[in-house]
């Protein structure tokens, strides 16, 4: 790799020695393109000459620029692995020891987000900026997790996050890196103060012990060979490419894909802002960090002026001898003071009538400075003292355009006020009250962490260059697009022969903020999550050039490009435009499919419109149930509400798949919702999706459960009754669970629960009636709550007409009937996707 400092060379007068790498060679690759394909086609040689194992391969480049391999030796883990078990990929993990679990000490408690248990010491994290204080096997901890902690994550022996619900960042990165994690633990300040502790962190239940609690090993593995056939592809989504090698044996699997690689993690592995790269190879980063730091300054002084009207600090000015001093006046009045007496009576009158004057001027002058109080104390420049005081400002806001007698008076104000700054500039009054300014507002940026914030918005160039250095790179262009091209092709590499659909860059404004630079052009938005993110922002013509070059010379032709969150139709045709006729990427060209994210409920609800421009889609069902339900997922007060189960998330799913079956389109689905919910995987299934991807962690079981909701064979007409039955079944199983299973034995149709539900609500009603503005009050609304949040959504489902739901669905996709329907799912797996 490139940011060699030092070589070693042949010694003139015997053995080696080490010399300085010339700046060039330093930043150049250590193999070429070309010396790398020799290196491979050399490997594979040796390899296949020792019976196909896995060899460690030593080697060497001698000065005739000829490869010399120089050991070769058996790999023993993996040869190990794939002799004994040449069909089964490991996946354990641990968990907490139960009968330690149950006389430990619980710390904290938060929604388990991804599944095992990991112990250490506990770094509490308040920005990426401190990722130097993990070291593996910590446990970090932050109020949230965004993509330029990732580094750290994947150290940690597990992640703790103070907000966000089972779809935030925290949790799906936990999920798809396989360590445990609890989120949205809602206690900020308690997280904070186990910085350093020792604790076990079960992301099984979702509890956090104090100390190092005994942990066991369980279960995880896949056994290849006993994986069942399903109609509906099950593939993985992934992001890191350490995950993608450890199951690259999955590309055995005829009906495998990738159906979701996300790009956050390899731009985190970038870690520049691409607008700050691209502003520093074109040098206009220093001028943006100028006006960035302009910025900062004028928040100081706001901030520093807010305090001193509330009183909260305070400057002692020697007012009137200070605005005397910069403005001349006490010099002035001191020298005729001095020449009074030495004349006649007529001569002393006038010296008194001139000192009058001059001390109404500076009665004036001291008005003007006081006036502007606040501003005067909050700035250490002397010559906006000057300004202030001698009324030059109130000149300068009138004096506008380019009229020559403007531009003239404006030159002779910045002439005058330099003139007298320069003569001023040594006075002790002077030194002593600018530097009283300058250190009242400097403890004022510390303290709020302003400045702070200005030094690290100093060191970014300095920052910058030395990533782009140590990775090997010249340039900030060359670095993103080298980075994110090899990452994609190492994915590429490990699934050869399977489609691999790459999601183009989604971060949103808060996590593009978090990387180097990124403060500097991106603005802080209420709601990111409906804010300036997928292509809105358009692609960035480095990330398509970083495609490009993984598919083309890295020879990754299994990639597939998906573009998220596409809010319009518009949207949709100008970046299929954009793509075909600037980036020469068109669909069908060498393969290439370009999809489209279907998480928006425009997405579902002109379905059609939208796959007039793409090869298909895939339901991003995270997004889409937060977008029909207007639920922030990463707001835990919200997750009662977010419910993928919910008739209108179910209704934008199915008009997606039918949608897709009736215009010949691939429609795939991604998330968690295939693996968590039965009722979900069968939708997808018996709808006649093509694929479902999942993480890592639940692939194998999902397959399974996948071809046990194939085999029960309903078809799409009977779909309704299916999830009618389906949630009847749950109710039944919900009650039983929490001490109502002698209702059951009274009501058995979903119609009787329902009544009984309406029954105790209005029981209860009646109870918190009665008990307004009384001891029970609180005790009633508990009870209420409870009961509401336990039942309302269940009994609401069991009794919802889905029957009628699939059909709309049905006809809104443009379908007559289901025989329509099952024609063209026939006809759609007869397809090779």
């Amino acid at each position: 790799m490139g940011c060699k400092d030092i070589k070693i060379v042949y010694d003139e007068g015997g053995g080696t020695k080490k010399v300085s790498v010339p700046e060039l060679e330093a930043s150049r690759w250590a193999l070429s393109i070309a010396h790398a394909e020799s290196v491979a086609r050399g490997v594979r040689a040796i390899s296949k000459a020792y019976g196909d194992i896995i060899m460690d391969s030593e080697f060497c480049i001698d000065a005739n620029d000829e490869l010399w391999f120089v050991q070769a030796r058996p790999e023993t883990r993996w040869n190990e692995e794939f002799e004994l078990h040449p069909n089964i990929i490991f996946m354990r993990r641990k968990e907490v020891d139960p009968s330690a679990a149950a006389v430990a000490e619980v710390l904290l408690e938060g929604n388990g987000a991804s599944r095992g248990a990991g112990q250490g010491t506990v770094k509490f994290l308040r920005s990426a900026l401190e990722l130097n204080k993990i070291a593996k096997g910590d446990v970090l901890a932050a109020e949230r997790t965004d993509p330029d902690m990732v580094p750290g994550m994947r150290v940690a022996s597990a992640i703790l996050a103070d907000v966000g619900g089972d779809t935030s960042h925290a949790a799906i990165t936990s999920r798809e890196l396989g360590i445990p994690a609890v989120i949205g633990i809602q206690r900020v300040e308690a997280l904070r103060a186990l910085d350093g502790c020792e604790v076990t962190v079960d992301g099984t239940t979702g509890t956090v012990y104090r100390g190092l609690l005994p942990l066991r090993e369980v279960g995880g593995e896949m056994d290849l060979a006993k994986l069942p056939a399903t109609k509906t592809k099950v593939g993985l989504i992934l992001a890191d490419v350490g995950q993608a090698m450890f199951l690259s044996r999955l590309r055995g699997v005829e009906d495998f894909e990738v159906g979701l690689l996300r790009a956050e993690f390899m731009l985190g592995n970038i870690g520049v802002h691409p607008l700050a790269l691209e502003a520093y190879d074109n040098g206009e980063l220093e001028a943006v960090i100028q006006r960035y730091l302009r910025s900062l300054d004028e928040q100081l002084t706001k901030t520093l002026r807010r305090q001193l009207n509330q009183g909260l600090i305070f400057i002692n000015l020697r007012l009137r001898e200070y605005v005397g001093q910069i403005t001349g006046l006490n010099a002035e009045i001191a020298t005729l003071a001095a020449q009074e007496g030495s004349g006649g009576e007529e001569e002393t009158l006038a010296l008194r009538r001139q000192i009058r004057e001059l001390e109404r001027k500076l009665d004036e002058c001291l008005d003007a400075a006081s006036r502007r109080l606040d501003l005067f104390k909050t700035t250490s420049d002397v010559e906006a003292h000057i300004r202030m005081v001698m009324g030059f400002d109130d000149e300068l806001a009138l004096l506008m355009g380019n009229d020559p007698e403007v531009v003239r008076r404006r030159g002779e104000i910045a002439s005058q006020v330099s003139s007298m700054a320069k003569r001023v500039a040594d006075t002790p009054i002077v030194l002593e009250t600018l530097d009283e300014i300058r250190t009242v507002r400097e403890d004022v940026g510390y303290r709020t962490g302003m400045i702070s914030q200005i030094e690290a918005v100093r060191s970014i160039p300095a920052t910058i260059h030395e990533i782009i250095r140590s990775r090997g790179y010249r340039s900030g262009r060359e670095h993103y697009v080298q980075t994110l091209a090899q990452g994609l092709a190492l994915f590429a590499m490990a699934f050869y022969g399977k489609d691999i659909v790459y999601r183009t860059t989604d971060f949103k404004s808060n996590e593009y903020r978090n990387l180097v630079g990124g403060l500097l052009f991106e603005q802080v938005e209420d709601n990111p999550m409906l804010g300036w993110r997928g292509v809105s922002r358009n692609l960035h013509d480095w990330e398509l050039e970083a495609f490009k070059l993984a598919r083309g010379v890295y020879g990754g032709q299994n990639l597939q490009i998906m573009l998220p969150f596409v809010r319009t139709v518009e949207q949709a045709r100008s970046m299929r435009r954009y793509l075909e006729q600037v980036h020469k990427m068109k669909s069908g060209e060498d393969g290439l499919k370009i999809i489209l994210m279907s998480e928006i409920p425009s997405n579902a609800i002109i379905a059609r419109q939208f796959l007039e421009e793409f090869d298909g889609f895939s339901i991003g069902s995270n997004d889409m149930t937060q977008m029909v339900l207007a639920t922030d997922r990463d707001n835990a007060r919200l997750s009662h509400i977010y419910d993928e189960e919910d008739p209108a998330v179910v209704w934008a799913i199915l008009v997606t798949i039918f949608s897709g079956q009736k215009y010949g389109k691939k429609v795939g689905f991604c998330g968690q919702g295939v693996s968590n919910s039965r009722i979900l995987r069968g939708l997808v299934a018996v709808a006649g999706i093509v694929s479902a991807s999942v993480v890592p962690d639940t692939y194998y079981q999902t397959k399974f459960d996948m071809a046990e909701v194939e085999s029960e064979n309903i078809p799409t007409s009977r779909l309704g009754a299916w999830l009618i039955d389906q949630h009847h079944a749950a109710l039944g199983r919900l009650m039983e669970d929490n001490g109502y299973g002698h209702i059951l034995k009274k009501y058995n149709k979903a119609s009787d629960l329902q009544e009984w539900y309406e029954g105790e609500l209005s029981r209860l009603h009646e109870h918190l009636r009665e008990s307004i503005d009384t001891s029970k009050e609180k005790f009633y609304r508990g009870e209420l709550e409870q009961f509401r949040l336990m039942f309302h959504k269940p009994v609401l489902y069991a009794n919802w007409d889905w029957n009628s739901l699939v059909e709309d669905a049905l006809h809104q996709a443009g379908f007559a009937d289901f025989d329509e329907q099952a024609k063209a799912l026939e006809q759609q797996r007869a397809k090779t996707w």
